[in-house]
């Protein structure tokens, strides 16, 4: 409950999804895949209910795959699926993505 206190309420206009490498090759070698890919789809859901942007990541698909597609299914047309080499999911397409979802926001209040 602390947790809640210090970080407050999610704000729409500050909040995105990030799914970070759901991807083909995991599959047979994550356990729990299953859960992992139904609780991605309903978080994922929730957000196109809730008009939030999602943000998927992919690490390296040429070798690992692409985002399952259980998850690709739900996306939304406009939800970026973003290939990166580095361990971060904060890349700079990433980083841009948000600065440009940010002043479209600030633009929209005034």
């Amino acid at each position: 409950m602390a947790a809640a206190r210090s970080l407050g309420r999610l704000q729409k206009q500050s909040t995105s999804l990030f799914i970070c490498d759901i991807q083909e090759r995991f599959r047979p070698i994550i356990a729990g895949m299953p859960a992992v890919v139904d609780t991605a789809r309903r978080m994922i859901r929730g957000a196109n209910i809730l008009g939030l942007p999602v943000i998927v990541t992919e690490q390296y698909p040429k070798a690992l795959g692409n985002t399952v597609r259980e998850l690709k299914e739900v996306l939304q047309p406009k939800s970026p699926i973003i290939s990166k080499t580095r361990f971060s999911m904060v890349t700079d397409e990433v980083s841009q993505l948000l600065k440009g979802q940010q002043m479209t926001k600030q633009a929209s209040k005034q």
